[in-house]
């Protein structure tokens, strides 16, 4: 039984110091997904060998121990996602439509052939802006329906799992599709006008996760989530939003350096973990689809969808532009150490922030 439980205790501390590991190699980077599933296994392991185990031994105890350590390292990344913390960025107050935006990320599967779920979930929560992954021409074909609401458009269907689709009633100026680091991969850019005449970037992605068959090393993700980070400092008393399935976790570094670089916040910190992926099994889920905003937006409901067929969830977040903007965000945890781990990761690739569409500038 003791050397059991040390087999345990050794994954767990495996498991909590890979991610540590300056590597890009996807066997590294997968610990960061499953940190909420790491807590409860280490927190239940430690509890069984106190209760299972001669409590007052030296090697109980150093496992226990050893198990606690790891248990508390998975906890402080995964607290700022829960009520107990603070809300990154604030509740709305007041009313009115025309400063109200809501942004609907709906994954839904190439495979998947019943578009119904997916359009019942879009007519229930009336979003202002859709972006539909993995979709190729089927479900452009199906999805089409939604022009007649939603007549503003900008349209990629590929085979490949990296269809892009987005459907806009808010007009778009100047919308751009790019491939910003793999080919076959896009990414869209445009702005969105308000009824209340301002101007919101919005920047949709979908980056190929580090994993075999994908990517073999994350470095294609991470570049082009925190080079479009670093294209928005020139941005920063503008109003951005910055959605997608980025096959990443909000806990990873590659999106605690997003946020730290951009100024962005994520409506999620201090409400909740919404996990989005794997739809299919309980067990094992966790965030991978998001909305990032700047201080100019509050808050108004965030949801996760009932089953659309796919392995994902979709994620709906209603915000509404303040009219008086914090001078910043709160609850900012990570500082000057990961921005320079995300500039450092930025030069090691082939493209910069000057490659990342602009769609508010002159032409």
């Amino acid at each position: 039984m003791t050397e059991f439980f040390a087999v345990l205790t050794a994954f767990f501390i495996v498991a909590t110091a890979t991610p540590v590991i300056a590597s890009s190699a996807w066997w590294v980077r997968v610990f960061d997904f499953p940190r909420p599933q790491l807590l409860v296994m280490s927190s239940l392991t430690v509890s069984a060998e106190l209760v299972l185990l001669e409590p007052t031994a030296p090697l109980t105890i150093a496992l226990a121990t050893l198990g606690s350590l790891c248990a508390a390292s998975q906890l402080a990344r995964i607290l700022p996602f829960t009520p107990l913390w603070r809300k990154q960025v604030p509740c709305a107050t007041g009313s009115g439509q025309e400063n109200s935006l809501g942004i609907l990320v709906a994954n839904v599967l190439t495979s998947n052939r019943d578009a119904s779920l997916v359009l019942a979930f879009i007519e229930r929560e009336e979003p202002d802006i859709v972006i539909a992954l993995e979709t190729d021409a089927w479900w452009e074909k199906q999805l089409n329906c939604l022009q007649a609401t939603y007549p503003h458009t900008l349209q990629c269907a590929l085979d490949n799992l990296y269809g892009m689709h987005l459907y806009s009633r808010l007009p778009l100026k100047n919308p751009q599709l790019e491939y910003l680091v793999q080919e076959g991969v896009p990414s869209m850019h445009a702005l969105l006008q308000l009824p209340c005449g301002r101007h919101v970037l919005l920047h949709a992605l979908h980056p190929a996760p580090p994993f075999p068959g994908e990517n073999d090393e994350a470095q294609p993700r991470d570049i082009e989530i925190l080079v479009v980070a670093r294209s928005l400092e020139k941005h920063a008393g503008k109003p951005v939003i910055v959605a997608g399935d980025m096959n990443d976790v909000p806990w990873s570094r590659t999106l605690r350096g997003f946020l730290a670089t951009s100024g962005l916040g994520d409506p999620r910190r201090g409400r909740g973990l919404y996990n989005t992926y794997h739809a299919s099994h309980r067990l094992m889920r966790w965030p991978l689809d998001h909305v990032f905003v700047s201080r100019h937006f509050a808050v108004e409901r965030v949801a996760r969808s009932h089953p659309i067929g796919s392995d994902h969830f979709a994620y709906f977040t209603r915000l509404r532009l303040q009219p008086d903007a914090p001078e910043s965000l709160t609850s900012r945890e990570d500082g000057t150490e990961v921005q320079q781990w995300a500039r450092e990761k930025i030069a090691q690739g082939d493209v910069d922030a000057a490659d990342v569409p602009d769609p508010g500038a002159p032409r």
